[in-house]
């Protein structure tokens, strides 16, 4: 689309979203797109991340084209990271964490 993103097709340096946060449990999770591993936006995300870390929360990666190819071990770790924070799964999840 002419005239999306930032000019000259760079990493945007402006304001950041995450994808997911879930702050009760601890947990964000970021789907990146192409455009995320774009020399400074690798960057941008790796500080960003690390910063997530550093105050304690757990900060999970899921590429885009793995949502279309084979999602389940990154979602299989959303769960994980989310239970481990203490989410009990919705009402009537009989599964036990793993």
């Amino acid at each position: 689309m002419a005239g999306a993103g930032p000019p000259g097709g760079g990493a945007h340096r402006g304001r950041i979203y995450l994808d997911a946060r879930f702050t009760r449990y601890g947990t964000i999770v970021e789907v990146n797109g192409v455009q995320h591993y774009e020399a400074l936006a690798t960057m941008d995300d790796a500080v960003r991340r690390n910063a997530h870390a550093i105050g304690g929360e757990t900060a999970l990666e899921i590429p885009a084209a793995s949502l279309g190819l084979d999602p389940e071990p990154l979602l299989d770790q959303v769960e994980a990271a989310l239970r481990k924070g203490g989410w009990h799964g919705p009402q009537g999840d009989s599964r036990q964490a793993g």
